[in-house]
């Protein structure tokens, strides 16, 4: 089971449609579990809205002792399946200020995954929060969306400062991570200029791999479906996302 990461301490990135991209391309050969870390839920609502209430979610795994990921998963298509969240995740970091080793919460109960899973692909909130770094901990490979804005670099350099300060305190090795660049403009100059600076910067960990800008991606959203299933040619870029996912995780 490889742990994949979607993380940049910026909002509008793209990181909820990449997950969900990403999973569902994967999910055409491989079972895939996705974990929805982010407390606005996104995932949740998308994929998962005609269920209305949820026995347990990602909430409950991280305050309950007894519950685990194997306790909250839902099916959504063959292969793609979710662990849901909610709105209470706000509080979490507030609420579990006081509970020693709370950083490490998901990898003490990693064990509660079925072992029927080849993937598990998590999105994060846009804060450097208790859950983004029990997240990070876990993961093989870390993947950080940028779009055509410095605020993104500026979340990714974020998100790096958060993983060394991880490793300072003995908490992970070193990570693998690279960044996509999504929800690229492709025909302004700035988006070009901007892209060169990118591609100098950050050259050591760029995917190759870019998701341009399209209405496409939220209408796939608003239907609460995929890329995949909403548009063929939209969901292309995907198929080139995971082969180069796949060479990174497994070298």
């Amino acid at each position: 089971m490889k742990i994949i990461s979607i993380a940049n301490v910026k909002g509008g990135t793209g990181k909820t449609n990449t997950t969900i991209g990403l999973a569902k391309e994967l999910s055409k050969n491989y079972k895939v579990l996705v974990v929805d870390n982010d407390p606005q839920s996104n995932i949740t609502s998308i994929l998962l809205n005609d269920i209305k209430e949820f026995d347990n979610t990602l909430y409950d795994v991280y305050l309950q002792k007894n519950i685990g990921f194997n306790d909250c998963i839902y099916e959504f298509q063959e292969n793609f399946y979710i662990i849901p969240n909610c709105l209470n995740s706000m509080t979490l970091d507030l609420e579990l200020s006081s509970k020693g080793n709370r950083e490490n919460i998901l990898l003490n109960k990693l064990h509660t995954i079925p072992n029927i899973f080849d993937f598990v692909i998590i999105d994060n909130s846009p804060f450097i929060s208790l859950q983004m770094k029990n997240s990070l901990i876990i993961s093989d490979l870390i993947i950080c969306p940028i779009d055509n804005s410095s605020s993104s670099l500026q979340g990714y350099n974020m998100m790096m400062n958060t993983l060394k300060s991880l490793q300072d305190d003995n908490l992970i090795s070193q990570k693998n991570i690279c960044v996509l660049r999504n929800r690229f403009d492709k025909t302004s100059k700035f988006t070009k200029d901007f892209n060169i600076t990118v591609q100098e910067s950050l050259k050591d960990v760029l995917l190759e791999t870019i998701i341009f800008n399209s209405i496409k991606y939220k209408e796939a959203s608003a239907l609460h479906t995929t890329i995949q299933q909403h548009s063929k040619e939209h969901s292309k870029v995907f198929t080139d996302l995971t082969n180069e996912v796949l060479d990174k995780i497994f070298i």
